[in-house]
């Protein structure tokens, strides 16, 4: 697509780290993204919201979709399309034990999002998106450890925090079109 131009962005990160016992130690860090003209080619389900949104998309468009046959086609390539504004804090706990059977290991990270903001459809407008499909507020992994000679064990858990299983559009009484959950109230 000749009419990208390039991404631009920011990040920002800060944290710290913790031994607070031999073989242990706790991270905890803050990260904020900004990225501008994001490169994306909206998924069929996007082009869809854009159209119910009342987004004018025709055949000169990079996305848009062709009604003119008994199926309709959606047509999407690579665009701009705005921004998205990440932030969070990560939270990450690390030890080991060390025995007669063994050594025995722990890992725990927590991420937290405190803002996702993206738009949600081509040309439609930047929204908070956490808790939204497939993109909870917290995610957290652990991993418990077991190794001994040369063998070992692990076992991993991952829990991702509650999201969304519908998304749709909806219209305000001022007219304006936004995307919203099944999770809001």
């Amino acid at each position: 697509n000749d009419a990208l131009t390039a991404e631009t962005s920011e990040t920002f990160s800060i944290g710290g780290n913790w031994r607070f016992a031999e073989n242990w130690s706790a991270d905890l860090g803050f990260w904020m993204v900004e990225i501008d003209e994001v490169i994306s080619q909206a998924s069929t389900q996007e082009v869809f919201y854009a159209e119910t949104a009342g987004v004018v998309m025709t055949a000169n468009d990079p996305t848009y979709v062709d009604r003119t046959t008994a199926r309709a086609e959606v047509y999407s390539s690579y665009l701009n399309a705005g921004e998205l504004n990440v932030e969070g804090v990560d939270l990450q706990i690390q030890g080991l034990i060390e025995t007669g059977i063994g050594e025995f290991s722990v890992n725990w990270l927590w991420s937290h999002n405190l803002a996702y903001e993206q738009e949600v459809y081509p040309n439609g407008p930047v929204q908070e998106t956490k808790g939204f499909w497939l993109q909870p507020e917290d995610k957290t992994q652990l991993v418990l450890g077991w190794s001994w000679n040369g063998h070992a064990v692990n076992w991993v858990i991952d829990y991702l925090g509650e999201y969304s299983v519908s998304d749709f559009i909806a219209v305000s009484d001022t007219g304006v079109p936004s995307l919203q959950t099944s999770n809001e109230e």
